[in-house]
Protein backbone atom coordinates (compact mmCIF):
# COMPACT_ATOMS: atom_id res chain seq x y z
CA UNK A 1 0.00 0.00 0.00
CA UNK A 2 1.11 3.56 -1.13
CA UNK A 3 2.07 5.58 1.58
CA UNK A 4 0.87 9.55 1.27
CA UNK A 5 3.56 10.82 -0.93
CA UNK A 6 3.73 8.20 -2.86
CA UNK A 7 -0.09 8.37 -4.07
CA UNK A 8 1.07 10.94 -6.51
CA UNK A 9 3.80 9.69 -8.15
CA UNK A 10 0.99 6.41 -9.31
CA UNK A 11 0.47 5.83 -13.10
CA UNK A 12 -3.04 4.42 -13.45
CA UNK A 13 -4.14 2.58 -16.48
CA UNK A 14 -6.19 4.43 -18.91
CA UNK A 15 -9.74 4.77 -18.66
CA UNK A 16 -12.35 2.66 -21.52
CA UNK A 17 -14.93 5.33 -21.84
CA UNK A 18 -18.13 3.82 -23.46
CA UNK A 19 -17.32 5.92 -26.70
CA UNK A 20 -13.75 4.27 -26.88
CA UNK A 21 -15.30 0.58 -25.93
CA UNK A 22 -17.61 0.91 -29.33
CA UNK A 23 -15.83 2.93 -31.89
CA UNK A 24 -13.81 -0.39 -32.69
CA UNK A 25 -16.58 -1.98 -33.36
CA UNK A 26 -17.94 -1.05 -37.46
CA UNK A 27 -21.52 -0.51 -37.48
CA UNK A 28 -23.17 -2.87 -40.01
CA UNK A 29 -24.62 -1.75 -43.46
CA UNK A 30 -28.16 -1.97 -43.98
CA UNK A 31 -27.34 -3.96 -46.82
CA UNK A 32 -25.57 -6.12 -44.86
CA UNK A 33 -28.13 -6.31 -41.90
CA UNK A 34 -30.88 -7.31 -44.81
CA UNK A 35 -28.19 -10.11 -45.52
CA UNK A 36 -28.13 -11.43 -42.09
CA UNK A 37 -32.01 -10.70 -41.52
CA UNK A 38 -33.64 -10.87 -44.54
CA UNK A 39 -37.24 -10.11 -42.99
CA UNK A 40 -35.69 -7.01 -41.15
CA UNK A 41 -37.34 -4.23 -43.44
CA UNK A 42 -40.70 -6.22 -43.31
CA UNK A 43 -40.70 -5.69 -39.47
CA UNK A 44 -39.56 -2.08 -39.36
CA UNK A 45 -42.52 -1.44 -41.79
CA UNK A 46 -44.61 -2.86 -39.43
CA UNK A 47 -43.18 -1.31 -36.34
CA UNK A 48 -43.73 2.00 -38.47
CA UNK A 49 -47.45 0.65 -39.05
CA UNK A 50 -47.87 0.12 -35.61
CA UNK A 51 -46.78 3.61 -34.88
CA UNK A 52 -49.20 5.15 -37.14
CA UNK A 53 -51.82 3.17 -36.35
CA UNK A 54 -51.09 4.36 -32.48
CA UNK A 55 -51.12 7.70 -33.70
CA UNK A 56 -54.30 7.80 -36.16
CA UNK A 57 -56.21 6.42 -32.92
CA UNK A 58 -55.13 9.22 -30.34
CA UNK A 59 -56.42 11.68 -33.59
CA UNK A 60 -59.74 10.26 -33.27
CA UNK A 61 -59.68 10.02 -29.65
CA UNK A 62 -59.01 14.20 -29.92
CA UNK A 63 -61.72 14.77 -32.38
CA UNK A 64 -64.03 12.90 -30.22
CA UNK A 65 -63.13 14.65 -27.27
CA UNK A 66 -63.40 17.65 -29.71
CA UNK A 67 -66.25 16.95 -30.75
CA UNK A 68 -68.56 16.51 -27.52
CA UNK A 69 -69.08 12.87 -28.18
CA UNK A 70 -68.77 12.64 -24.18
CA UNK A 71 -70.44 15.69 -23.46
CA UNK A 72 -74.36 15.55 -22.43
CA UNK A 73 -76.50 16.85 -24.48
CA UNK A 74 -76.89 20.95 -25.52
CA UNK A 75 -79.88 22.98 -24.86
CA UNK A 76 -79.47 26.88 -25.18
CA UNK A 77 -81.87 27.10 -22.18
CA UNK A 78 -78.59 26.16 -19.87
CA UNK A 79 -76.62 28.96 -21.25
CA UNK A 80 -78.13 32.42 -19.65
CA UNK A 81 -77.37 35.40 -22.09
CA UNK A 82 -79.23 38.79 -22.21
CA UNK A 83 -78.18 39.42 -18.82
CA UNK A 84 -78.57 42.42 -16.40
CA UNK A 85 -74.99 42.28 -15.65
CA UNK A 86 -74.28 45.84 -14.03
CA UNK A 87 -77.90 46.58 -13.30
CA UNK A 88 -78.55 49.59 -15.30
CA UNK A 89 -81.89 48.16 -17.08
CA UNK A 90 -79.97 47.33 -20.23
CA UNK A 91 -78.90 43.86 -20.89
CA UNK A 92 -76.41 42.45 -22.80
CA UNK A 93 -77.84 42.72 -26.25
CA UNK A 94 -78.59 46.54 -25.44
CA UNK A 95 -74.53 46.88 -24.42
CA UNK A 96 -73.39 45.46 -27.49
CA UNK A 97 -75.76 47.93 -29.68
CA UNK A 98 -74.90 50.46 -28.17
CA UNK A 99 -71.47 49.82 -28.17
CA UNK A 100 -71.29 49.27 -31.64
CA UNK A 101 -73.66 51.88 -32.91
CA UNK A 102 -71.87 54.24 -36.01
CA UNK A 103 -75.12 56.74 -35.22
CA UNK A 104 -77.02 57.97 -32.40
CA UNK A 105 -79.15 55.21 -30.22
CA UNK A 106 -82.64 55.26 -29.95
CA UNK A 107 -84.34 53.32 -27.01
CA UNK A 108 -88.21 52.48 -27.38
CA UNK A 109 -89.30 54.51 -24.43
CA UNK A 110 -87.88 57.50 -22.23
CA UNK A 111 -86.22 55.36 -20.09
CA UNK A 112 -82.83 53.71 -21.87
CA UNK A 113 -83.41 50.12 -21.32
CA UNK A 114 -84.51 48.88 -24.68
CA UNK A 115 -82.60 50.05 -28.06
CA UNK A 116 -85.08 50.73 -31.22
CA UNK A 117 -82.71 51.78 -33.46
CA UNK A 118 -79.06 53.04 -34.29
CA UNK A 119 -77.01 52.09 -37.07
CA UNK A 120 -74.79 48.81 -37.10
CA UNK A 121 -72.69 47.38 -40.15
CA UNK A 122 -72.91 43.11 -40.43
CA UNK A 123 -69.41 42.01 -40.23
CA UNK A 124 -70.50 39.23 -42.45
CA UNK A 125 -72.11 40.83 -45.16
CA UNK A 126 -71.38 44.77 -44.89
CA UNK A 127 -75.12 45.51 -44.77
CA UNK A 128 -76.60 48.70 -43.07
CA UNK A 129 -78.68 48.19 -40.32
CA UNK A 130 -80.82 50.82 -38.52
CA UNK A 131 -83.74 48.76 -37.08
CA UNK A 132 -82.39 47.12 -34.07
CA UNK A 133 -85.22 44.49 -34.25
CA UNK A 134 -83.31 43.47 -37.07
CA UNK A 135 -80.26 43.18 -35.64
CA UNK A 136 -78.88 39.42 -33.88
CA UNK A 137 -76.25 39.61 -31.40
CA UNK A 138 -74.23 36.79 -32.68
CA UNK A 139 -71.64 34.45 -30.32
CA UNK A 140 -68.43 34.57 -32.24
CA UNK A 141 -67.50 31.48 -30.45
CA UNK A 142 -71.14 29.91 -30.24
CA UNK A 143 -72.64 28.31 -27.15
CA UNK A 144 -72.73 24.79 -28.90
CA UNK A 145 -69.34 24.79 -29.91
CA UNK A 146 -68.37 25.60 -25.65
CA UNK A 147 -70.38 23.37 -24.63
CA UNK A 148 -69.15 20.35 -27.13
CA UNK A 149 -65.70 21.44 -25.95
CA UNK A 150 -65.71 21.72 -21.77
CA UNK A 151 -68.34 24.10 -21.82
CA UNK A 152 -70.70 20.83 -20.83
CA UNK A 153 -69.16 20.76 -17.12
CA UNK A 154 -69.18 24.66 -16.23
CA UNK A 155 -72.11 25.53 -13.71
CA UNK A 156 -74.60 27.97 -14.47
CA UNK A 157 -72.67 30.91 -13.52
CA UNK A 158 -70.09 30.28 -15.77
CA UNK A 159 -72.19 29.45 -19.02
CA UNK A 160 -73.77 32.82 -17.81
CA UNK A 161 -70.54 34.42 -18.00
CA UNK A 162 -69.90 32.96 -21.08
CA UNK A 163 -72.71 33.79 -22.71
CA UNK A 164 -72.65 37.31 -21.61
CA UNK A 165 -68.90 38.02 -22.75
CA UNK A 166 -68.51 41.15 -24.42
CA UNK A 167 -65.29 40.38 -25.87
CA UNK A 168 -67.47 37.49 -27.64
CA UNK A 169 -70.77 39.00 -28.85
CA UNK A 170 -70.82 41.26 -32.27
CA UNK A 171 -74.59 42.70 -34.16
CA UNK A 172 -75.42 40.64 -36.95
CA UNK A 173 -77.44 41.21 -39.67
CA UNK A 174 -80.36 38.64 -38.24
CA UNK A 175 -80.75 36.79 -41.27
CA UNK A 176 -77.45 35.77 -41.78
CA UNK A 177 -77.00 34.89 -38.13
CA UNK A 178 -79.84 32.35 -38.43
CA UNK A 179 -78.72 30.77 -41.43
CA UNK A 180 -76.04 29.36 -39.26
CA UNK A 181 -78.02 28.23 -36.41
CA UNK A 182 -75.69 26.90 -33.44
CA UNK A 183 -73.11 24.08 -34.12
Amino acid sequence: MPRDGQMQNMKLPPIETAGNLFSSVPEPSYGEMILKQPNLHLRASHLRLKQLGVLFLSLILLVSLQSGVHAGEYSRKDWPHWQDVDGDCQNTRAEVLIRDTKAEIKFKRNKPCNVSYGRWICPYTGKVIVAASEVDIDHVVPLAHAHKTGGADWNRKQKGEFGNDMTNLLPVDKSVNREKGDF
